[in-house]
């Protein structure tokens, strides 16, 4: 990887069946005020208009069989050219400031690998970090359920090394 590239930022949108929120996802990751240098919207062998709907927008479209959101997402980062790679939700439409947010604590700090929830949260090592990720994940999973709620738990960045 060049050093242009380790400074790219690589959006990965996993989705199936997703014809209904596809184009306010995409359309609200066009408009962030740091702009990603790539979208890839993997589409996990949705039966709906998620391809058709997606192919409208500058974004690059992968189809696979229907393997699931860990797959898809797995799928994208391996296609990816950035060294930063943003995870979201097909579902979810993103404030302006969301990448920014997302990115800006890996790009001040070299020593910061990985952001969840907005930047609010860096961790400093990859030590671990896949262990911590997925630990992480399910603990803030259970805390949404307990309370009713639902969150966006794909937000989850990363800075390849």
């Amino acid at each position: 990887m060049t050093q242009s590239q380790m400074n790219q930022i690589s959006v990965v949108i996993p989705c199936y069946n997703s014809a209904q929120t596809i184009e306010g996802c995409i359309k609200s990751l066009l408009n962030q005020s740091l702009k990603p240098d790539e979208i890839i919207v993997v589409d996990d062998g949705s039966k709906d208009n998620t391809v058709n709907i997606a192919r409208k927008f500058p974004v690059t479209v992968i189809q696979t069989e229907h393997l699931g959101p860990s797959h898809a997402r797995n799928v994208g980062v391996m296609k990816s050219r950035g060294g930063y790679i943003v995870f979201v939700e097909s579902d979810a439409w993103y404030k302006k400031t969301y990448i920014e947010g997302m990115i800006t604590p890996m790009i001040k700090d070299r020593t910061v690998y990985a952001t969840k929830g907005g930047g609010r949260e860096v961790w400093g090592s990859s030590k671990n970090l896949l262990n911590r990720f997925f630990n992480q994940r399910w603990k803030v999973a259970g805390h949404l359920r307990k309370r009713k709620e639902r969150g966006v738990l794909g937000a989850w960045n990363f800075r390849r090394e």
